[in-house]
């Protein structure tokens, strides 16, 4: 959605904590009804396969 937050980086002390509301984003998955990719196998994500 957009304009909408999924995830937040705050200072803590000395470092850093991350918050993510959902952990799709984090992983690869595929509708195998509509052969609809999601996660870091989706369109868009192409950036995440250069690590």
């Amino acid at each position: 959605m957009d304009g909408w937050s999924q995830g937040a980086v705050l200072e803590l002390g000395k470092g850093r904590i991350a918050v993510f509301s959902e952990g799709m984003m984090f992983s690869s998955q595929v509708d195998s009804t509509a052969g609809k990719k999601y996660g870091l196998t989706s369109a868009g994500a192409q950036q995440m396969n250069d690590f």
